[in-house]
């Protein structure tokens, strides 16, 4: 029952971007709200990096820099900016 509730829609859009599309064509793509991709892909990262913590406690390096390449292929342009506004 539970596989019903998750909406797997996201994971095209965010999978998108981790390989660059931009973030304007992939609203194009999908129909659903920017908060919602920005906040996915936020917390995609999150687990990355948890995930990256626990490779070098259990000293897995293969994973630990497939979590690295994952991580650096999400975090960047608007996603990730400090802020939207200009100063």
């Amino acid at each position: 029952e539970w596989v019903r509730s998750v909406n797997f829609g996201i994971a095209h859009a965010v999978y998108q971007w981790a390989t660059g599309t931009a973030f304007s064509d992939i609203m194009q793509m999908v129909e659903v709200q920017e908060g919602a991709i920005v906040r996915s892909i936020v917390r995609l990262e999150e687990l990355l990096r948890k995930i990256r913590v626990t490779c070098r406690l259990i000293k897995n390096e293969e994973l630990e820099k497939k979590m690295d390449l994952a991580s650096e292929a999400i975090k960047r342009d608007i996603v990730f900016a400090s802020s939207l506004y200009i100063v």
